[in-house]
C-alpha cells in the first residue's frame, strides 16, 4: 500500500468518527423516547458494520 492510499485511509476513518459523533451525540438527545432507541441503534450498529466491511475490503484489495 502506497503513501497516498494510508493518507486517503486516515482521512475517511476521521470523517467517519466525526459524523459518527455527532449522529451519536444527536442520538444520545433524542433518546427520551424510547421506541425509538432501538431503531437508533440498529442504524449505527449497521453503519459500523458498512463501515468496517468497506475498510476491510479496501485495506485487504491495497496489499501486495
Amino acid at each position: 500500500m502506497d503513501k497516498n492510499t494510508l493518507v486517503f485511509l486516515l482521512i475517511v476513518l476521521a470523517v467517519v468518527t466525526v459524523v459518527g459523533i455527532l449522529f451519536w451525540k444527536s442520538y444520545e438527545s433524542q433518546r427520551a423516547e424510547t421506541n425509538k432507541s432501538d431503531v437508533g441503534v440498529a442504524i449505527a450498529n449497521s453503519a459500523g458494520n458498512a463501515a468496517s466491511s468497506f475498510f476491510n475490503a479496501f485495506w485487504g484489495g491495497g496489499k501486495s
